[in-house]
């Protein structure tokens, strides 16, 4: 075997090290874990939550090391909690559950004395919005596009030469944080649109959809757009939106590439 052969087989097996090990430790974690706290059961795990989502990242990131998604900024030695695969866990449990258990309630046997009892739908979470965006790598990749996010140049110019950043870096750090706050400044801006009527004042009209949604808008009294502000607009919904974006621009190649960083937490 040659030396190019030694070293093209100390790469393909770091890279199953990587990611075909981790995942699996991962889910033998998820596994351990469950049976430890909850008897195996994820029911009960999601009863513990008591229909909050909030409620359900705290178990999580409590139960799980895996969903322990933390770092410090190395500016301040502050901890910051971005949790990012904790809540969209939770975003995507309340997206697949929340309206079939209307139709069919939950049955489980308590695991003091398994009676048989009837809850309301655990996943129908009444605090959707206290979640933030899911901050990786796809979003802040579509908002530097779009000029929403500013990168100087030499963060710029790593990321655009595909060099890694570590984990807990300075720059990931920050480009996840800042990607938290941008889309939290969006839900509030499309928020104000909608309770403003609509109107064309601070939005770019020039296509007939958004001109149709303007219209639409305006259209709705003040109590329908009050509901849709606050009910219907949040950081879970706008970050899928956000993601199908930038997954269809990434495809077509028309995106610079996005940072890479070696995590669990992606």
């Amino acid at each position: 075997m040659t030396c190019h052969q030694h070293k093209s087989l100390g790469y393909t097996y770091a890279w199953c090290t990587h990611h075909i090990m981790i995942p699996t430790s991962l889910l033998s974690e998820l596994g351990n874990c469950l049976l430890a706290s909850n008897g195996g059961s994820a029911l009960h795990l999601l009863r513990e939550a008591k229909g909050t989502a909030d409620g359900l990242v705290r178990i999580l990131t409590d139960t799980f090391p895996g969903f322990r998604d933390t770092c410090v900024d190395p500016r301040t030695g502050r901890q910051m909690f971005l949790y990012k695969r904790a809540q969209i866990a939770v975003a995507d449990l309340w997206a697949a559950f929340r309206s079939i258990y209307r139709d069919h309630p939950c049955h489980f046997s308590s695991k003091h004395d398994n009676t048989a009892v009837v809850i309301d739908n655990p996943c129908d979470f009444r605090d959707i919005r206290r979640l933030t965006t899911f901050a990786d790598y796809r979003v802040p990749q579509l908002l530097r596009e779009k000029g929403v996010i500013l990168y100087d140049n030499f963060l710029a110019e790593t990321i655009d030469g595909k060099i890694e950043l570590p984990a807990g870096s300075i720059w990931e750090v920050l480009i996840r944080a800042a990607t938290v706050v941008v889309v939290d400044r969006l839900v509030d801006a499309i928020r104000e649109i909608i309770l403003r009527g609509g109107d064309g004042k601070s939005v770019d009209t020039s296509s007939s959809i958004k001109e149709g949604a303007v219209l639409a808008l305006s259209s709705l009294p003040l109590e329908r757009r009050t509901r849709i502000a606050h009910n219907e607009i949040d950081a879970v919904r706008v970050d899928w939106y956000l993601w199908q974006v930038g997954e269809k621009l990434e495809g077509e190649g028309k995106l610079r590439p996005h940072h890479r960083t070696r995590t669990v937490f992606y």
